[in-house]
């Protein structure tokens, strides 16, 4: 869970994991799509980390590289953005590597996927996984879905205030809501929050009328 203060929140506090021990930065060539979830190399930056094991600065398959940066099935790459497609002779490949390998859809999280169901591709899915092994909708993609009520992306997180969202993309709590948050406030009467003489419950939520 990403915490006030946080910019990455892997579920753990180590390094070179694509975030910082400290959960204060996002490493250089990876990418957090979900607050609390693993981190994964951001394929197509020709940065060669992670599990990763070719990125030739594109996501296009077969060209030797796959949109997941994993060397496809009978390549051979010379450089992490050179790579280049050789015969398969008996499931093997000239550079001596079998000819099938970690692929989206064998339900295991590899390269540059996001995410892999094992082929189910659950594309409008709430949370979902992409046949391309890209998630789907989801709480912190900055887009309103599913049973979401707010969504705010990285700015989620707020624990009190009328425009905050919380990183389960509810709304924050905040003064005016009628509901009593004994954190922030002393009193909360929603529309009925007022500074006027009498009134039980002042705008701001901090003081009971003594009238």
């Amino acid at each position: 869970m990403l915490q006030p203060g946080e910019i990455c929140d892997d579920g753990n506090v180590l390094s070179a994991d694509g975030c910082s021990a400290d959960c204060g930065t996002i490493q250089e060539g990876w990418h957090c799509p979900v607050p609390g979830t693993r981190c994964v190399p951001t394929c197509g930056d020709g940065l060669l980390v992670g599990s990763e094991t070719c990125d030739d600065r594109n996501r296009i398959s077969d060209d030797g590289c796959s949109d997941n940066c994993l060397i496809e099935p009978g390549c051979v790459c010379l450089t992490d953005r050179s790579c280049s497609c050789v015969l398969c002779v008996a499931g093997v490949a000239a550079n001596g590597g079998a000819c099938d390998g970690p692929r989206c859809g064998d339900g295991v999280i590899s390269g540059g996927e996001e995410c892999d169901d094992g082929g189910t591709g659950d594309i409008g899915g709430y949370p979902g996984c992409t046949s391309s092994c890209r998630y789907a909708a989801y709480c912190g993609d900055g887009i309103v879905n599913g049973s979401e009520e707010c969504d705010l992306g990285p700015n989620n997180g707020a624990t009190y205030g009328r425009m905050g969202c919380t990183v389960g993309c509810r709304p924050a709590p905040y003064c005016g809501d009628g509901i009593l948050d004994l954190v922030h406030e002393r009193c909360d009467l929603g529309g009925a929050n007022s500074d006027s003489p009498g009134a039980d419950c002042s705008s701001d939520c901090q003081r009971r009328s003594l009238i």
